[in-house]
């Protein structure tokens, strides 16, 4: 891994420079003092924060202030360029005078926070000039800790004249004696790592004391000059899939979250935001407990360079919506080169959607007699009831079947014969017979969306002493592509949904037939010859009386 080290300058003081095991393509940036200022004093808070372009930077004293907020105090930080470290020109930084430490061991802290780069930086670097002005009566000691690194400082690479310089985990700690416009204090520290890569640094201090004497140290100026870093810059994407494009209620979608970082560094504190919307209902999940359910946040972690992360969630499909599914990474800790977290920018890749349609699948019949019924003559008739089957829904349905079940709608009629079933839509069942068989279809057949097929079933019935009405309902039935049943009774007429709300299950009025009858009776009567005279006051005549039978029944008890 590349690192950007630290360039002495020909003429240097005290130098501190924090590197990280970040990758040379970050972002370098610089907090460069030219052009800022301190609040003059009687800033009571001693702190400012600086923006870089990138991010905020935050500059506090703490410790041993005691008068560096008094108004017009020569000793309140300020900057400009009085104390140069022998550097030519001259450069801005912030200064403070060190003459306010009262007592031995008395300490100031500057802390420096990256409060705009919540995953840290890499590369930090900057010049500390002018630790001690007076000569080694007075030495103050400096140590620099960088309080967020996780690694260790590597002790070769470190280079001082101080014979005093330790190291000790993140921190380094010496002294070093100059004048303002000197270099005899030149020290390079280095915060590194030994072989293993470190975490970003958000925080370090920079502690002064006096380390000598009980007298107060000489008057001095102590002179941060530019911080430069590398602001570490990821690329993080999302992608959401879902094993469903199109599912019915009650079914389980399974949707995957795939996250990448393309780098070139570290990407920590990755969290994914997938809350699932009102159309699922969350039933688990792969992520071992880093997906938080109620809040749909899943914990990713950190992601180094390539690095790529896999969750499933699994969900119940409800009829009633949203189904689309948005995941957007709503946190990284650090600068995504192309999006923004928690933008909600769907245009970004760190955003990403999975939409699944509802389907509903919809089943609906109608039945009506369109042919006869025809009086035969001998008591029986014959009629054609054609039944049409409509899929109204937005789905194909399997399995179709028609059942209709003539022996219960003839019950009471002396019998009936089944004719025919005929239909150029769907497989027919040959031993349909509308009794023990009573299934019309072969169920093998499917039907489209928005399609409608018909069915003609012929009968002959002997009404017998009943007319009727007799009161048929035929029932058509499939499965869906998720295998749900699907039914619908029939209802009289051509049209499955004739109230047309979309819904012919609301629809199931049965379809009547009436054997009227007609029945007629004429007789006729008439003497056939001239009555013949006896003789003897009597007389014999022949009638012949004609009965015929003028109606469209046969005629009983005559």
């Amino acid at each position: 891994m590349n690192k950007k080290m630290l360039s002495l300058k020909p003429v240097a003081a005290f130098a501190v420079a924090l590197l990280l095991s970040h990758a040379a393509q970050a972002t370098p940036e610089q907090l460069d003092w030219d052009g800022l200022t301190w609040t003059p004093p009687g800033n009571s808070n001693l702190s400012e924060t600086y923006n870089t372009g990138g991010g905020d930077i935050t500059v506090t004293f703490t410790g041993n202030t005691a008068g560096l907020d008094q108004a017009g105090a020569d000793i309140s930080p300020d900057i400009n360029q009085l104390n140069t470290g022998g550097l030519s020109p001259a450069q801005n930084g912030l200064y403070v005078a060190t003459d306010y430490v009262d007592n031995s061991n008395s300490t100031v802290t500057i802390t420096i926070d990256f409060t705009g780069y919540p995953g840290g930086v890499g590369n930090v670097s900057f010049d500390v000039f002018d630790m001690d002005a007076n000569g080694t009566s007075f030495i103050d000691e400096m140590t620099v800790t960088a309080d967020t690194l996780t690694g260790t400082i590597d002790p070769t690479s470190i280079v001082t004249n101080s014979a005093n310089t330790q190291v000790n985990s993140n921190t380094v700690r010496g002294t070093a004696s100059s004048v303002s416009t000197s270099s005899n204090g030149n020290i390079t520290w280095v915060f590194g790592d030994a072989g293993t890569p470190v975490s970003g640094i958000t925080r370090f201090n920079i502690t002064w004391r006096n380390v000598i004497g009980g007298a107060d140290p000489g008057f001095q100026w102590i002179n941060i000059h530019d911080i430069d870093f590398d602001d570490p810059m990821a690329d993080v994407s999302v992608t959401k899939g879902a094993s469903l494009t199109d599912a019915e209620a009650g079914d389980t979608v399974v949707f995957t979250l795939d996250v990448a970082n393309a780098g070139p560094d570290d990407a920590p504190g990755i969290e994914i935001t997938d809350q699932l919307p009102n159309g699922f209902t969350y039933l688990t999940d792969n992520s071992g407990g880093a997906y938080n359910p109620v809040s749909g946040i899943w914990d990713v972690g950190t992601l180094a360079p390539a690095g790529t992360a896999q969750i499933t969630i699994d969900a119940r499909m409800e009829a009633t919506g949203p189904w689309d599914n948005v995941a957007e990474a709503t946190q990284i800790l650090a600068t995504d080169t192309d999006s923004t977290a928690n933008n909600n920018v769907p245009a970004e890749d760190d955003q990403d959607n999975a939409a699944v349609n509802l389907l509903v699948p919809v089943i609906g019949a109608a039945k009506a007699v369109t042919t006869g019924p025809v009086n035969n003559g001998d008591g029986t008739y014959t009629l054609t009831y054609t039944i049409a089957v409509e899929n109204s829904g937005d789905t194909v349905i399997n399995n179709l079947q028609v059942v209709d079940d003539l022996a219960a709608t003839f019950s009471g009629a002396t019998g009936f014969t089944v004719d025919g079933v005929t239909s150029s839509d769907f497989t027919v069942n040959p031993g349909y017979d509308g009794d023990a068989d009573s299934a019309l279809l072969a169920g093998t057949d499917t039907l489209a969306t928005a399609t409608t097929g018909t069915i003609a079933l012929t009968a002959t019935v002997t009404p017998g002493a009943a007319a009727g009405p007799f009161d048929n309902t035929a029932t058509a039935g499939g499965t869906s592509p998720s295998g749900n049943p699907l039914t619908d009774d029939s209802t009289d007429g051509a049209d499955p949904d004739p109230d047309m709300d979309g819904n012919p299950g609301n629809n199931a009025v049965p379809t009547p037939i009436v054997f009227a009858e007609n029945p007629i009776i004429g007789t006729a009567k008439e003497v056939l010859a001239t009555p013949t005279n006896n003789g003897d006051g009597t007389y014999t005549l022949t009638y012949r009386i004609a009965v015929e039978n003028l109606g469209d029944v046969p005629l009983s008890g005559v």
